[in-house]
């Protein structure tokens, strides 16, 4: 085998920052134990005696070059989902298109090639990057909030006042409530930062909090806001937001400080829903008076307006939006191998620590 096929033992199920993260013996008994090595792109684990790391190229290695290459975004939009390339270069197509059924919050599992997305009165649906295996995941409910822990296999979800979570790989077996409180309601956005083993979330259009991705250590991160969506930067440990009310695009360091406006749009940009990150820039949706999809870099220059696919479901309001990148951001956390060890949901906690929990309904499981 060459270095493009080295022999990856199934329990080296995630990335890895060094070789203690591969202390498992390898499943195939002629090898050691693993290594933590560059392989296109990202580090993995691999077994003693085989192939060494593909060398990477100097594109990979230095730090000043964004890895968000290429990619595409995705928007929601009435019955459908769009593809539309990050640079309007290549192609725009329609992903999805299902009679009664309003899309609106849409995400992306980066390690897996899927993409979730929300709609009304359905639930919950899954489909590969370009629409195929379209179907069902989650059944009925009221849905806006929804995030993807890639790392973990997790993905959360705002349902009837609750915040849930459930691995991506079984949703239907069974989910965990890890938040209740009766005034989040369906318009609150969600984001989760895998590292840090945190959950942010909007609070009745006035507020945006923050806890452990189990729920605890809950805080208000930030007041005075009208967030129907959340997009984090995990590079430089920043969330952002559309100001629904106020029309801003504003941020906060997850690292302590003020929130700053990284573009006062007024009342041109009032009616923002959808937000999303890829490289330097920062990428939002807007529904009234007319459907608009505008960019700009994150230290507030070089505002783009991007061109829309015509044929779309013009009667519909543009609301979320997602940014498909290339290859996955490279983080790491608890969960990241062998799902911690957990034999259901594995929740990374700060400090890289985590905790197991059962899902509901099932007697038989002890966290």
């Amino acid at each position: 085998p060459g270095n493009d096929n080295l022999c990856i033992s199934e329990s080296y199920a995630g990335r890895c920052d060094d070789d203690l993260a591969c202390s498992q013996v390898c499943k195939d008994e002629i090898r050691g134990g693993g290594k933590c090595g560059p392989f296109k792109g990202t580090k993995i684990c691999y077994c003693d005696g085989c192939p060494s790391a593909t060398v990477v190229t100097p594109a990979e290695t230095d730090p000043n070059i964004r890895r968000n290459r290429g990619g595409f975004l995705v928007f929601a939009q009435g019955r459908s989902l769009w593809k539309l390339p990050g640079e309007d270069v290549g192609e725009t197509r329609e992903l999805s298109n299902i009679s009664g059924e309003i899309n609106k919050a849409v995400t992306v599992d980066c390690v897996n090639h899927h993409l979730y997305w929300t709609n009304e009165p359905t639930g919950i649906r899954r489909s590969r990057y370009d629409g195929s295996d379209n179907h069902l995941v989650v059944k009925k409910g009221m849905y806006l909030g929804l995030a993807v822990d890639f790392v973990s296999g997790n993905i959360f979800w705002v349902q009837c006042g609750v915040i849930l979570v459930a691995k991506m790989s079984h949703l239907e077996d069974g989910h965990k409530t890890i938040i209740s409180h009766a005034e989040i309601n369906r318009y609150s956005a969600l984001a989760v930062h895998p590292t840090r083993g945190s959950i942010y979330w909007s609070h009745s259009q006035t507020t945006i909090e923050t806890a452990s991705m189990d729920g605890s250590n809950r805080q208000v991160w930030v007041t005075g806001v009208w967030a129907e969506s959340l997009a984090l930067d995990y590079e430089a440990n920043d969330l952002y937001w559309a100001d629904w009310k106020t029309g801003n695009i504003e941020c906060i360091s997850l690292n302590g400080g003020g929130k700053r406006i990284v573009s006062a749009q007024g009342s041109a940009g009032k009616y923002s829903w959808g937000i999303s990150l890829s490289g330097g820039r920062v990428y939002w949706s807007s529904y009234f008076p007319t459907d608009t999809l505008n960019s700009i870099t994150k230290s507030g220059s070089t505002m783009k307006q991007h061109s829309l696919p015509a044929g779309r479901d013009e009667i519909r309001n543009l609301l979320g939006i997602v940014f498909v990148p290339e290859e996955c951001p490279k983080l790491s956390n608890a969960c990241a191998v062998s799902n911690g060890g957990c034999p259901f949901i594995c929740l990374p906690h700060p400090g890289n620590n985590k905790k197991c929990v059962c899902p509901d309904d099932n007697s038989s499981c002890t966290s």
